[in-house]
């Protein structure tokens, strides 16, 4: 019995060491104050609903959420809580586009939803792209998701978090550093 038990720990042991994290994204160039958030291009081919709205939401024409629209809402709030200001539809600030390639929630418990995503940060008036990033089989951790929505949601939210960890706000001015408490 307590060879089985050990052979056991020894195979966990092994699967738990070909778990491998995500290489962080590389890092955008400092400075950035305002961006301009774009719609992400959903190029997987499917609808990617996160919420139908079902018979009413269709009796109404109420269109359904997708995950395009979380992800835009994610990075959103994630580059104001970095202390970067979305601007919409400026014609000097960097635009940052995203392009989601593979979206596939993981059926069984919703613990992970797989996903390949390119992020660039372009300036609009040349465009010049500033910065790029691009994920392959990314494994989202989704450990708290009960559904396809829910799943869908957390990867949103945590794909936002990384890439807006890669981007680098502006350091205040000497004006704002006089005037704060």
């Amino acid at each position: 019995m307590k060879r089985r038990h050990r052979s056991a720990l020894i195979v966990v042991a092994a699967l738990i060491g070909c778990i491998r994290t995500a290489p962080p994204l590389p890092h955008a160039p400092r400075g950035l104050d305002r961006i301009t958030v774009q719609q992400p291009t959903n190029k997987t081919g499917d609808a990617l609903v996160v919420d139908d709205l079902g018979l009413l939401g269709r009796l109404t024409e109420a269109a359904p959420t997708d995950v395009p629209d979380i992800l835009a809402a994610d990075l959103r709030t994630a580059l104001i809580n970095r202390g970067v200001k979305v601007i919409k539809n400026p014609p000097r600030s960097p635009a940052l586009r995203t392009e989601i390639r593979r979206w596939e929630p993981y059926t069984a418990d919703y613990s992970v939803v797989t996903v390949d995503l390119v992020a660039s940060l372009v300036e609009p008036s040349t465009g010049k792209e500033l910065w790029s990033a691009q994920r392959s089989n990314w494994k989202v951790p989704t450990p708290k998701a009960g559904s396809r929505p829910e799943a869908s949601k957390a990867a949103s939210e945590a794909i936002a978090d990384a890439l807006v960890d890669a981007l680098q706000p502006a350091e205040p001015s000497d004006d704002s550093k006089r005037s704060a408490p």
